[in-house]
């Protein structure tokens, strides 16, 4: 399981590892030493990345654009209403073309029983007959 002291572990060795930095003289093992920490520490956060489930087994997967938008400071709340107003355009987007080749279908099928109306009543029997196994 994911632990969430690995979490502020890691952060610690980024506190760590910037104020070593920020006063650097130049002492010879220091910055390397606390360097191998902080890998150590990134390979374990790695690992435990893994074992990140939900409740019902299923790996859990964050949208890298919220985390982008978090690190930029903005509510994720408004990301998730923002994703979920631009789905709902894109659904009824969608609706609205099935609905128009549903338009088209009928219009066709209206026009090519007027022109051809013997070959519309077989093709009618034919579907009918197909669409339903219990007809003979």
């Amino acid at each position: 399981m994911f632990e969430t002291g690995g979490c502020a572990s890691l952060l610690i060795q980024i506190a760590e590892l910037n104020a070593i930095i920020q006063d650097y003289q130049g002492e010879p093992g220091l910055l390397p030493s606390k360097l191998e920490e902080y890998s150590l520490c990134l390979k374990q956060l790695v690992a435990q990345k893994d074992g990140l489930l939900a409740q019902d087994g299923t790996p859990i997967e964050v949208a890298v654009e919220m985390l982008r938008r978090i690190d930029e400071g903005d509510n994720p709340d408004a990301f998730t209403s923002a994703v979920f107003r631009s789905s709902l355009a894109a659904n009824q987007a969608c609706k609205g073309k099935v609905e128009a080749v549903r338009d088209l279908r009928t219009a066709v099928h209206a026009r090519f029983k007027t022109a051809f109306p013997e070959e519309m009543q077989r093709y009618d029997r034919l579907r009918q007959r197909t669409a339903d196994p219990n007809v003979a």
